[in-house]
């Protein structure tokens, strides 16, 4: 079942994600499992991302073709722990006239991804919600996107990494399900990494303006929906600087820049409530004399 699911071409998940543009297109790729299939495709073909990433690792350190870094990887590639399955995955791959495995690893990650961003969300009075497929703790979809997110080798500018956002901003509008993954995945910092590289506006390793627009996305569905109880409300104070750079570049997006930046105020405003109330309750049950209690 894995070889035949992982052999499969991106491009069938492609042609899915297409589909997924209209609400029966959804509906048909939830009801007829082909959405919990593409959750599976994207275990396998991360694992092997995984395991191939090793691999190029290696071969890094010996770029060239001679016969004396070919054997040098060799030998390394031997006393590596997982040499037998990176050996088999190649040898599989070849079966199926895959030059580069790698690249179809992220190819199949990014059309799944496609598959996700659009059916995030969907609810349906027979057939349930999506989102409780999609986060199941097996398919590690948060994490997963995280992880490329957050990865150092990957350009802001490959589909795996566009679509992971796409996918993570879809998701962001389910903040009580994803609460608690956004905060294990560190995305506080991986928007902040993001909106920093907007300091220089020809910075080529910077997103484009939609990509940008995503991350404010994604801030403004934490301010609503995770609210002040999640331990992300303690980066907004961060974020501002990032933002408030977004409407000089682009002035076009001003309206809805600023509307992200009443969200984060409120959230702040709110927190600052609480925080009295709590001071002024500590006071009344400690009668002033005694240290106040901690929040």
């Amino acid at each position: 079942f894995k070889k035949t699911l992982g052999s499969l071409p991106s491009s069938y998940f492609c042609v899915v994600a297409n589909l997924c543009q209209s609400v029966q297109g959804v509906a048909a790729t939830f009801s007829n499992g082909y959405l919990r299939r593409a959750l599976e495709k994207c275990v396998i073909a991360y694992d092997d991302l995984e395991l191939l990433s090793v691999y190029d690792t290696i071969k890094q350190a010996h770029p060239s073709e001679s016969e004396e870094d070919l054997a040098a990887t060799e030998e390394i590639l031997n006393e590596h722990p997982e040499a037998r399955k990176i050996r088999l995955k190649q040898r599989e791959m070849s079966k199926y006239g895959i030059s580069d495995p790698a690249q179809k690893a992220r190819d199949d990650i990014s059309a799944v991804f496609k598959i996700l961003a659009r059916c995030g969300n969907y609810n349906n009075l027979k057939l349930g919600n999506t989102n409780e497929l999609i986060l199941l703790p097996q398919y590690n979809i948060v994490p997963v996107c995280c992880h490329i997110l957050s990865s150092t080798t990957c350009s802001r500018h490959e589909t795996i990494f566009t679509s992971a956002l796409s996918c993570l901003q879809v998701l962001s509008r389910d903040g009580y399900r994803v609460k608690e993954l956004f905060v294990a995945g560190g995305v506080n910092q991986i928007l902040l990494d993001e909106l920093g590289r907007t300091k220089e506006g020809n910075n080529s390793n910077c997103l484009d303006v939609k990509h940008i627009m995503e991350c404010c996305e994604i801030i403004r569905n934490i301010c609503v929906g995770m609210n002040m109880e999640s331990e992300l409300t303690s980066f907004f104070s961060s974020y501002r600087e990032h933002v408030m750079r977004i409407i000089r570049i682009w002035p076009e997006h001003n309206e809805y820049v600023n509307e992200v930046l009443w969200s984060m105020a409120r959230v702040g405003m709110k927190t600052n409530s609480l925080t009295q109330e709590v001071d002024t309750s500590a006071e009344e049950l400690t009668g002033g004399g005694m240290e106040k209690l901690e929040l």
